[in-house]
Formats: structure tokens, C-alpha cells, sequence
């Protein structure tokens, strides 16, 4: 018998030696095709920097509206929970939940309109700012 024929007659170094070939072959097939190998299939991503923009006029009162744009968006969040909840609630009359759906709908309408409203706040802000400057 040659070293071959003894290798694949025992059954358990035949085996491990299987085993440790596939998981280094795992391995490898797992950084290649997750990117953290050189010649992976995932290109690596160029890293994107957001310039960030410093103005040197400070904005008086924009603490308080942003703690009142965010008092009201809880209240809003909080009336919209209510009406879903009421609306799905298959206890409640069919009309009634239709309501309920149609308050949400209008609620989420008012979500909208309260962010674009402080965005434009915000926006005039800064140009009122960028102006100054």
C-alpha cells in the first residue's frame, strides 16, 4: 500500500483533512466575497465627507424653536398613535374606524406641513445669517 491508499483507508484523518480544506476554503470564499480581501467582488466604497458649514452669527432663539417644533411633533406623533390604534380596532364600528383613519391621514398631513414650515424657518434663518456675514 502507498501513502494513498493508507490516507483513504483511514477514515478519520480522511475526514478532518476534508474538513479542515473545506473551512479554509470558507474561509477565503468569505473575505472574497465580503470585500476584505484585495481582489474581492465588492468594490470598496469611497468614503464620502460632507462638508459641514459654520456660520460665524449666532441664530438668537433657535433652541427655543427647535424645543417647540419638537413639543408639537410629540403631540402630533402622540394623536396619530391614537387614531391608528383606533382605527385598526376591529371592537369599534366600521364608520368609526373609517374616521378615526381619515383624522390619522389628516394628522400625518399636519406632520408634513409642521416640518417643511420649520425647515423654511430655518432656511430663512441662515440666509438672514449668510447675509450678515
Amino acid at each position: 500500500m502507498n501513502i494513498k491508499e493508507k490516507f483513504e483507508n483511514n477514515p478519520v484523518i480522511f475526514g478532518l483533512t476534508l474538513m479542515a480544506i473545506a473551512f479554509g476554503t470558507g474561509i477565503k470564499a468569505d473575505s472574497f466575497l465580503n470585500g476584505t480581501n484585495e481582489h474581492s467582488f465588492k468594490k470598496k466604497s469611497e468614503g464620502i465627507t460632507y462638508e459641514r458649514i459654520v456660520y460665524k452669527c449666532d441664530i438668537t432663539g433657535l433652541s427655543e424653536l427647535q424645543k417647540a417644533h419638537n413639543a408639537r411633533l410629540e403631540i402630533l406623533q402622540l394623536r396619530l398613535l391614537e387614531f391608528e390604534t383606533k382605527a385598526s380596532n376591529d371592537t369599534i364600528i366600521t364608520s368609526y374606524q373609517d374616521k378615526y383613519l381619515g383624522s390619522a391621514k389628516r394628522v400625518r398631513e399636519d406632520l408634513k406641513t409642521e416640518h417643511n414650515e420649520f425647515r423654511e424657518l430655518v432656511k430663512t434663518l441662515e440666509t438672514k445669517c449668510k447675509k450678515q456675514v
